[in-house]
C-alpha cells in the first residue's frame, strides 16, 4: 500500500566622636527613633534591556512513496521568547536580574508538490520544512531524483514545487534479499538467498557476505570462515563452504550490498540464521 506520511540581625555604626557616656542614663527609645529617621540610601534599579531573543523551531517531514505527488497542507508555528534583564540594585547580590517573556508568534502553512516522476517499488522520498521565526526553510533528506526546487506563495500557502531532472541512486531495500534455505553439516554448508528485485538490477552486482560462525557458550562466537560472493542479478543465489566441522552449533551471519547504478552501495546487515547442531 502506498502512503504519504506527514511526525520552564540588625547592626548600627556610630561615629567615634559621638561616643556614649555610660555613667549617664540613656534613653534607648529616643536613640532608636533617631536612627530610624535616617533615610536608607538604596541604589535605583537601572533600565531594562533585552539580553537575548530566541525562536522555537517547528518542522514537518513529508514522506512520499509510490505515485504520491502532493503533500497535505501543514501549519507550522514559531514562538519568540525574550529575556529581559536589569542590573540588581543591591550591590551585594551580584549580577543582573533577568526574566523571560513571550514575544511574537509566527505562522506558516506549507506544502510540497512534485511533478511527474516514477519511484522504484521500494523507494521513498523525504523532505523537511521548518519554521524558525521569520525564516521558512526546505531540506531534502532523501530523494530519488535531482530536483529543481521552486518556492512559491499561493493563496496563503508556501508551496515547494519540485521538478525532477535525472534519476539518482538510492539505498537498497533491506528486505530485497532474503534467506530461502540454509543447511550446515559436518562436511558441507549451503546458503541460498532469494532476490525480490532482481529484474530492476540488470548490469549491477549483488555482493553477499557470508560468515559461518560457531556458537561458543558463555563466550564470543567464533568465525569459522568468511567470504564475499558476487552474483549477477537472478532470482536466487547459492553460496557455500566445504569445511570439516567439529561437533557443536553453527549458524550463518550474512549481509549484502548492491553495486551499480541503481543503489548507493551501502552494506546492509541481515538477521542471522537459526543454529544447526553438528554431531
Amino acid at each position: 500500500m502506498h502512503k504519504l506520511i506527514v511526525v520552564f540581625c540588625f547592626a548600627a555604626m556610630v561615629s567615634p566622636s559621638a561616643a556614649f557616656n555610660f555613667d549617664q542614663g540613656i534613653d534607648l527609645k529616643s536613640v532608636g527613633e533617631s536612627l530610624s529617621a535616617v533615610p536608607a540610601e538604596v541604589p535605583a534599579a537601572q533600565g531594562k534591556y533585552v539580553n537575548r531573543r530566541d525562536w522555537s523551531r517547528d518542522c514537518v517531514r513529508f514522506t512520499f512513496s509510490g505515485p504520491d505527488l502532493e503533500s497535505p497542507k501543514i501549519r507550522l508555528i514559531s514562538r519568540e521568547t525574550v529575556e529581559e534583564c536589569y542590573q540588581n540594585p543591591d550591590p551585594h547580590a551580584g549580577g543582573p536580574v533577568c526574566h523571560t517573556t513571550l514575544g511574537q508568534t509566527r505562522y506558516a502553512v506549507t506544502q510540497v508538490k512534485i511533478n511527474s516522476r516514477e519511484l522504484l517499488p521500494w523507494e521513498s522520498e523525504k523532505y523537511d520544512v521548518c519554521l524558525e521565526g521569520p525564516w521558512l526553510n526546505f531540506y531534502e533528506r532523501l530523494a530519488a531524483y535531482d530536483y529543481k526546487v521552486a518556492d512559491k506563495y499561493v493563496s496563503g500557502v508556501n508551496v515547494y514545487e519540485l521538478a525532477a531532472q535525472k534519476k539518482v541512486p538510492t539505498p537498497a531495500d533491506p528486505e530485497g534479499l532474503y534467506v530461502i534455505s540454509a543447511d550446515i553439516s559436518a562436511a558441507s554448508q549451503k546458503f541460498v538467498v532469494g532476490d525480490k528485485w532482481a529484474g530492476y538490477y540488470a548490469g549491477d552486482t549483488a555482493k553477499i557476505t557470508v560468515k559461518l560462525k560457531k556458537d561458543v557458550p558463555f563466550w564470543f562466537d567464533s568465525v569459522v570462515v568468511q567470504k564475499d560472493f558476487d552474483f549477477a542479478p537472478a532470482q536466487s543465489y547459492e553460496a557455500g563452504f566445504a569445511q570439516n566441522l567439529a561437533p557443536g552449533k553453527y549458524y550463518f551471519e550474512w549481509g549484502f550490498r548492491r553495486q551499480g547504478a541503481v543503489s548507493t552501495g551501502g552494506y546492509i546487515s541481515r538477521p542471522e540464521t537459526a543454529a544447526f547442531e553438528v554431531k
